[in-house]
C-alpha cells in the first residue's frame, strides 16, 4: 500500500518580497556592511550538498577551495520553486557553515538535498557573525561620512513569485530531527509547541528513506523522547541530526517520500497483524471508501472480492489488522474526510470502532476519531460495483469442480454482474446489506440471479455488558485461518441466516453463533451452533479453538443454544443429552502468526466426531490445515504468494449410515472447507467427502492498473 508523495513545484528568482525583504535588510543594516550583492553569474560555486544538519544550522560540501564566500545565498527547489534559502556564515577550506534564512510550510529539508547559489547578500541580522581580532591603531578623529546609497539588487530572470515563506525565528527549531539517541531512546528537538504528541509513532528518515520508527512516549514543549520500535539493519544506527517526518505545521507527515507507504507500517508498530478473511463486512466498508476517492493507495476493486455470488480466493487479498488500519489511516487524511459525506462517516465510524485501538497504535489522534463517532441521527451509504466476465473453454455438463465458482472459483461462462452495499446507522445501531445481481446465473443448486448476500442489523450492547456485540440476519461467517478456506466454518456454502454475538475483552475473544439451517435433503428441520474462542499474544500471533454441532433433528436446540451464548463448551452440552447418535460435532485448534516481515504463517487441526465411547457411530477423521501469505511488507498488493495444503481424511463431515441431514453440509457445499465436495448426489450433500489439496496462487501488481495472477 503505497501514498504516492505531495510533490511540490519549484520556482528560481527573486519575488517582488524577497526584493522588499533585502531593502529591509539593507535600511537595518550599519552602512559599513550594506554592499551591492554579486549575482550568480558573478561568483560561487554552483551547487553544494548538505552534508549535516541540526536546527537551523548546516554543514554544505564546498568550501574555500572551491570559491565558497560569506554572505553566499543558496536556495532548495524543484521544477522552478523555491523551497527553502540558507546563507553561508563560515568558509573553511573543504566545507561550509551555513544558516537557515527561510523554510516553505510543510517542507522538510534532509541531509543529501542539492542547494543552488544564487546571490552574494550581506549576512542575515539573526545571523552570529564572530568577530574577527584587529590590529590597535592609534586614535583618531571621527570622520562622518554620508550614508552609502542603498542598492536594491535586479533580479537575474523575472521569474513567477516564490511561495509564501516562514521565516525561522531564533527559537524554532526546523526542521526536526533526532538531538540524541541512547540505545533504544531517542530524543527529538522538538516538543508540543511544534505538534509532537505522545503516543504517535514517527518515522525517521535518512536521503529521503524512512530508517527507523519512533513510538513517542514522553512530551515536553521543546523536545519529546521515544522508544525506538523498529529500525533498518541495512543501514548505519541512528545519530543525532536524522530527520523526524513531520510537516511544518506539527502534524506527523502523512507523505513521506515516493518509497514510504501511505496506508499501513504493516510489521514494525506494533499494531496487530492478525489476518482478517476476505468474507469480513469490513472490506466492503474499504472498498466504498476508495471508491470516493479516500483511499487512493489501492483501487476500490482490491477491497471488493472477485467472485460472483462467492469469493474468487484466487484473486482476493487477505490483510492484517495493521494494514486495514493503515487503509482507515489514509482515509481520514484525505482531504475529503474534513467535510465527510454521510455515506463517508458511516463507513469510516464502523471502522474506526473496529480498529480504534490500531489506529491509535499507528499514530492517530483521539479528536480525529472522535469526529466519526456514533450519533442519535440516522445516517446511510451506498456503494457497489459492476463487473463484467468473458470466460473461454469447454464446460462438462453434470461435473463440478472443487473449486468451482460456488465454491471460491472463478465464473464458469461469460456475464455481467453487480454487486450493491448499502449501510446505516443511529446511535448504537448499525446496518449492512449486499445484494448480488447478474445476466449469467448459476444453474443447478444455486439458479438464482439475484441473491442476498449480507442483511445484517448490529447492536453494540456494551451497556449490557462492556465489549458485547449482538448481531441478528444474513451475513457471510469465517471462523479461523486461511484464504481459501477454514476448516470448521467458513463462506464457502454461502451466507446463513443467524443470530450471533462477539464479546471482545483485552486480547480476549469470543464469537458464538446459531443458525436455522432450514430444511435438509432428508426432509428434517437443521440447525447450527458454533463458538469460536481465541486469544491475541502479542500483536504479532493468534491461537483459538473452535466448536461446532449440526443438530439434524430440529430447528432450535434449547440446550445447545444456551451452551453457544454461554461459557458452557459445546462438547459437554452434546455428550449430556446423548448427542453421539444424531448430531455433527466438530472441534478444531488453529495458531497464526506473522513470523517476519511479509510472511504470515497459520496452521489449523480438526477432528470430526470426537470418539469417547462405544455410543459414537463414526470414529475419529482428522483434518490439517497448513498455509503461508508472503508479500512485499511495503505494499501487500504489490508482489505475493499464497500457499496452502489441506487435508481430510475419508468421510470427514459425513455420516457413514447414510442420513443426509447429518451430513456437514448446506445447500449443497460443505459447511466447512471446500475441497471435499459432494461426489454423485448435489443436491443431497451425499458423497465420498475428504480430499487432499495443494494450491499455489501468486500475484504482480506490474502497472497501477494491470494485475497479473497464476496459480497451482
Amino acid at each position: 500500500m503505497s501514498m504516492s508523495p505531495k510533490r511540490r513545484k519549484f520556482h528560481a528568482g527573486i519575488s517582488q518580497g524577497a526584493l522588499s525583504t533585502l531593502i529591509l535588510l539593507a535600511a537595518a543594516t550599519p552602512p559599513t556592511l550594506i554592499a551591492r550583492p554579486v549575482l550568480a553569474q558573478v561568483g560561487g560555486p554552483r551547487e553544494a550538498t548538505i552534508t549535516s544538519l541540526r536546527d537551523k544550522v548546516l554543514t554544505l560540501s564546498v568550501g574555500s577551495e572551491d570559491g565558497a564566500r560569506p554572505g553566499a545565498v543558496y536556495v532548495a527547489r524543484s521544477n522552478g520553486t523555491e523551497h527553502a534559502r540558507l546563507q553561508i556564515t563560515d568558509v573553511r577550506r573543504t566545507e561550509s557553515t551555513a544558516r537557515l534564512l527561510s523554510i516553505q510550510d510543510e517542507f522538510v529539508l534532509p541531509v543529501g538535498s542539492t542547494v543552488s547559489f544564487v546571490e552574494i547578500a550581506p549576512l542575515a541580522p539573526d545571523v552570529v557573525v564572530v568577530p574577527q581580532p584587529a590590529p590597535v591603531t592609534p586614535p583618531n578623529p571621527v570622520i562622518v561620512s554620508p550614508p552609502a546609497p542603498v542598492v536594491t539588487p535586479a533580479p537575474v530572470n523575472p521569474l513567477p513569485p516564490r511561495p509564501v515563506m516562514r521565516p525561522v525565528a531564533a527559537n524554532s527549531t526546523a526542521p526536526i530531527a533526532l538531538s540524541a539517541v541512547e540505545g533504544m531512546t531517542a530524543m527529538i528537538n522538538a516538543g508540543s509547541s511544534r505538534g509532537v504528541k505522545a503516543g504517535s509513532t514517527l518515522p525517521i528518515l535518512r536521503d529521503g528513506n524512512v530508517i527507523a520508527l519512533v513510538r513517542v512516549q514522553a512530551v515536553n514543549p521543546n523536545d519529546a523522547s521515544g522508544t525506538v520500535v523498529w529500525r533498518d539493519e541495512a543501514v548505519p544506527a541512528l545519530r543525532a541530526g536524522d530527520m523526524v517526518g513531520m510537516v511544518g505545521g506539527g502534524a506527523p507527515a502523512m507523505q513521506i517520500g515516493p518509497g514510504v507507504p501511505a496506508a499501513a507500517i504493516p510489521y514494525e508498530t506494533g499494531a496487530s497483524n492478525i489476518g482478517v478473511p476476505t468474507a469480513d463486512r469490513d472490506y466492503l466498508y474499504l472498498a466504498g471508501l476508495a471508491a470516493q476517492g479516500l483511499i487512493t493507495s489501492q483501487p476500490a476493486h482490491v477491497f471488493n472480492d472477485e467472485g460472483s455470488r462467492r469469493h474468487r480466493t484466487a484473486e482476493d487479498y487477505t490483510f492484517t489488522r495493521a494494514q486495514i488500519a493503515g487503509f482507515v489511516r489514509e482515509a481520514l487524511s484525505s482531504p475529503k474526510a474534513e467535510n465527510p459525506k454521510e455515506k463517508t462517516r458511516v463507513a469510516l465510524g464502523e471502522l474506526i470502532s473496529e480498529y480504534g485501538k490500531e489506529l491509535r497504535q499507528l499514530g492517530v489522534a483521539d479528536e480525529t476519531l472522535s469526529a466519526f463517532a456514533r450519533s442519535n441521527g440516522f445516517e446511510f451509504g451506498v456503494s457497489g460495483q459492476q463487473r463484467a466476465t468473458l470466460t473461454g473453454g469447454d464446460d462438462i455438463a453434470g461435473f463440478l469442480l472443487p473449486f468451482s465458482e460456488r465454491q471460491g472459483g472463478p465464473r464458469t461462462r461469460s456475464g455481467f454482474d453487480t454487486r450493491t452495499n448499502l449501510w446505516a446507522r443511529s446511535g448504537k445501531l448499525s446496518f449492512l446489506g449486499s445484494v448480488d445481481t447478474g445476466s449469467d446465473p448459476i444453474r443447478g443448486v444455486n439458479s438464482r440471479s439475484f441473491s442476498v448476500r449480507r442483511a445484517l442489523l448490529s447492536y453494540d450492547a456494551d451497556k449490557l455488558l462492556r465489549g458485547l456485540k449482538i448481531e441478528a440476519g444474513r451475513d457471510e461467517v469465517w471462523m479461523g485461518p486461511g484464504h481459501f478456506g477454514t476448516l470448521v466454518l467458513g463462506d464457502t456454502a454461502g451466507p446463513l441466516n443467524m443470530l450471533k454475538t462477539t464479546f471482545k475483552r483485552g486480547s480476549y475473544a469470543i464469537e458464538s453463533l446459531y443458525a436455522p439451517l432450514g430444511t435438509g435433503p432428508g426432509g428434517s428441520k437443521r440447525s447450527l451452533y458454533t463458538k469460536n474462542t481465541y486469544v491475541n499474544i502479542g500483536s504479532q500471533s493468534r491461537i483459538g479453538f473452535i466448536e461446532s454441532v449440526l443438530e439434524p433433528t430440529q430447528t432450535v436446540d434449547p440446550t445447545l443454544f444456551i451452551a453457544s451464548f454461554t461459557p458452557v463448551p459445546l462438547f459437554l452440552a452434546d455428550r449430556l443429552q446423548g448427542g453421539t447418535d444424531t448430531t455433527n460435532y466438530n472441534a478444531s485448534a488453529y495458531i497464526e502468526s506473522s513470523v517476519a516481515r511479509g510472511v504470515r504463517g497459520y496452521g489449523e487441526f480438526l477432528i470430526d466426531d470426537i470418539g469417547v465411547n462405544n455410543r459414537n457411530r463414526v470414529r475419529n477423521r482428522f483434518g490439517t490445515l497448513i498455509g503461508a501469505h508472503i508479500f512485499t511488507p511495503k505494499d501487500p498488493t504489490k508482489l505475493g504468494l499464497y500457499g496452502e495444503y489441506s487435508n481430510l481424511q475419508g468421510r470427514t463431515y459425513l455420516d457413514l449410515l447414510g442420513d443426509p441431514d447429518y451430513n456437514y453440509y448446506y445447500r449443497g457445499a460443505p459447511l466447512g472447507h471446500p475441497v471435499a465436495p459432494p461426489f454423485a448426489n448435489f443436491g443431497a450433500g451425499r458423497g465420498i467427502g475428504g480430499a487432499e489439496s495443494l494450491r499455489i496462487e501468486g500475484y504482480w501488481r506490474a502497472l497501477p492498473r494491470l494485475r497479473f495472477y497464476s496459480g497451482v
